[in-house]
């Protein structure tokens, strides 16, 4: 699932913004998360009750992909579980 939305996001980024490789991206996205040792801003907003960001985010690569006729299934639904687990 994280591959696909980042190759979802990717897709739709670089139609609006120079990327570097996007397999360079995913190495070094891949790199940096192998050693986190806490949970995402995202994660503790969530569960804390707090509004979060995956609105906005994920909203805008949805709304994007549908300006540039990229689809982004798996955005929007990641978007639609996230709003029925947490109820945004």
């Amino acid at each position: 699932q994280m591959d696909n939305l980042f190759n979802e996001s990717y897709q739709v980024l670089e139609k609006n913004t120079k990327l570097t490789p996007q397999i360079i991206l995913m190495e070094k996205f891949y790199k940096i998360i192998a050693n986190m040792a806490h949970y995402s801003s995202t994660y503790q907003d969530a569960i804390t009750g707090k509004k979060t960001e995956v609105d906005f985010l994920n909203g805008y690569i949805i709304k994007s992909g549908k300006k540039y006729s990229i689809p982004t299934p798996q955005n929007e639904a990641i978007l639609k579980q996230f709003e029925e687990m947490y109820e945004q």
